[in-house]
């Protein structure tokens, strides 16, 4: 999929898109361009990612949240297993339902949803987003800022 492509199902701006890609705010830092004028092409977990990055700063979140919550939500939840399934991210965009990110006090994330089938409920719960570490079950944050990832991934075309 390309920018322009991703542009039109998100009604996000080429300008955004690039502006998530040229500031390396995805776990894989900088995806580089072929050169002037060559477009660039990206799988639709890419995409997704790109345009969740996007949605999170036109929400008003600064850079390093951005860039330091989408690190959280690709790390495998298994250590010693690098299957694509143990991503957050990438479970929340394969979920065929609701799937919701939700950053509270701009300090905390929680991601959850379901699955492909009901049985596959997920959810983090409350984190950290500089260290990881789970908060308690009390914690509500004051300001929350949510993003329908289940709509994001049917638009990218997941």
């Amino acid at each position: 999929m390309t920018l322009a492509e991703l542009a039109s199902r998100t009604a996000l701006s080429p300008r955004q898109l690039r502006y998530v890609l040229d500031h390396g705010l995805l776990p894989a830092g900088r995806i580089e361009s072929r050169g002037r004028g060559a477009a660039r092409s990206f799988t639709n977990f890419e995409a997704f990612g790109i345009a969740c990055a996007a949605l999170m700063l036109q929400a008003g979140l600064r850079q390093a949240v951005v860039r330091d919550c989408l690190a959280l939500l690709c790390r495998y939840r298994k250590q010693g297993r690098k299957e694509a399934k143990d991503v957050p991210l990438y479970f929340a965009f394969r979920a065929n339902s609701a799937a919701r990110l939700e950053v509270g006090d701009g300090v905390n994330v929680r991601l959850s949803g379901a699955g492909q089938s009901s049985r596959e409920k997920f959810d983090t719960g409350w984190r950290q987003i500089a260290t990881g570490a789970e908060l308690g079950d009390g914690y509500d944050p004051v300001i929350a800022i949510g993003i329908n990832l289940g709509l994001l991934s049917r638009r990218v075309g997941c």
